[in-house]
Formats: C-alpha cells, structure tokens, sequence
C-alpha cells in the first residue's frame, strides 16, 4: 500500500527549477496525447475516404450494374391458321454448347401472340454469355396449357454481335382450337349435370 502511495507521488509531484533559474530553460513540449490526436483523426478520415472509394469502385463494377441487351425481331407462323384470343408467343435465348443436352434456357420472354409476323424483344445479361458457347434462339406459340407452333432447328446466333432485326418462324404441331368452339365449351359444361369443374383456367 505504501509502494502504490509513493508512486502516485512521484507522478504527480510538480518538479522545481535548480537553483539560480526563476523557471525551466529550453522550449516546453506538449503532451504526447495532444500532438497525436489530430494525426489520429487524420488518418481515420483518410482510411474512411479509401474505404469510400473502394465500395463505390466494387458497387459500380458488381453484376448488378451489368449492361441488360435487348434482341429485336419477329415470329412468323401460318396466319391462315387463326389464333385464339389467349395465345402466348415464348422466345427463349439457349445455350446449346453440350451435344445431346437439352439447350439450357438464358433469358426467355413471354407475350401475346397478337399480330402475324408477331414483334418481339428479349432482353438479357450480357454478363451471362460465355466465351466458345453456341447460342441460339427458338420460339413457340401456345397456351397455358398446349403448344401449337414451334420452331425446328434453333436459330444460331451470337447474341452480342447479332444483326437486328432477327426473323425466326414457326410451324404448327397442334392446331388451335376454333374461337367458338372455346366459347361453347363453358354452356355445355354447365348444362352438365356432373358438375364437373374442368375449365381452361384450372
């Protein structure tokens, strides 16, 4: 206890000038603490505006900052087939790089199949085509619940560098059903007296 006592003394005690010498000679220095202090904040500043930096640069060249391109063209198919009012055109960008896999799906898109030949645009990430893969384009037209028209052998192309417009065409696997025909079928199923509920949205 006495050791603690004497050493708090000793740190504390204010020094007295020799004698002859009304105070200390010679240049009074600051604290260290006091001189560190603005070097400490500096340097976390200057830290902080590199980490700044650093997270702008990877934010700007992440994936999700990667340019979308958009691939224009139409579907041609056999207009003196009518369509009905609910069908889908689908165009897909595959990669059919692997012989005797199927083409696996890049960027699809799905729209009304209005119009003959029918406008379309698929837009996709760059950043998913890879170097030395084949790709190609394909599109069918359909419903929910049934495909009428496909395209045969897959359009190749590559998607960075292709030639707008794209003009691909379709031929009929399945013939639609008549418009009227769709319209007859809710009266007859409710003259049913199953009650069954089969419909076309379910």
């Amino acid at each position: 206890m006495k050791f603690w006592t004497s050493r708090s003394e000793n740190l504390h005690a204010v020094p007295r000038p020799p004698a002859g010498m009304s105070s200390w000679q010679g240049e009074r220095r600051q604290p260290a603490a006091t001189l560190a202090l603005p070097r400490s904040g500096t340097g976390r500043a200057e830290r902080g505006c590199a980490l700044a930096f650093l997270a702008a640069f990877l934010a700007f060249a992440s994936p999700a900052h990667a340019e979308q391109k958009i691939i224009t063209g139409t579907v041609a198919y056999d207009g003196r087939v009518p369509l009905p009012s609910d069908a889908l055109l689908e165009v897909r960008l595959v990669d059919k790089s692997v012989p005797g896999v199927a083409p696996q799906p890049v960027a699809r898109n799905t729209q009304p199949a209005t119009g003959d030949p029918i406008a379309f645009k698929l837009s996709f990430d760059e950043t998913a085509i890879l170097a030395g893969h084949r790709y190609a384009l394909d599109a069918r037209i359909g419903s929910a619940t049934a495909i009428w028209f496909a395209s045969g052998d897959e359009s190749t192309l590559d998607p960075l560098s292709v030639h707008y417009p794209v003009r691909l065409s379709v031929g009929m696997i399945a013939r639609p059903p008549v418009e009227e025909e769709q319209k007859s079928a809710p009266s007859k199923q409710d003259d049913d007296d199953s009650g069954s509920d089969d419909n076309f949205d379910n």
